[in-house]
């Protein structure tokens, strides 16, 4: 593995997608792409398990903040 990728999301379901498509259709480095959700409750977490399974999806059950979320995907 080459790069971690290491996304923080909270209620970025309009977003996200186009994310990680961006970062899934980047070529020239190996990489692993992880979302930390900081409990959603805009279907961001659904969206990402059924169109992105490549990716290592973390739901957290409360907001952790970003730095905690972070320190998640280590």
């Amino acid at each position: 593995m080459e790069v971690s990728i290491i996304i923080v999301s909270y209620n970025t379901a309009h977003l996200i997608a186009d994310c990680l498509k961006s970062v899934q259709n980047s070529s020239g480095v190996e990489k692993e792409i992880f979302v930390v959700d900081n409990a959603s409750s805009d279907n961001s977490v659904e969206l990402i398990a059924a169109r992105f399974p490549a990716v290592k999806l973390l739901a957290n059950k409360d907001n952790k903040g970003f730095g905690a979320a972070n320190n998640q995907a280590c």
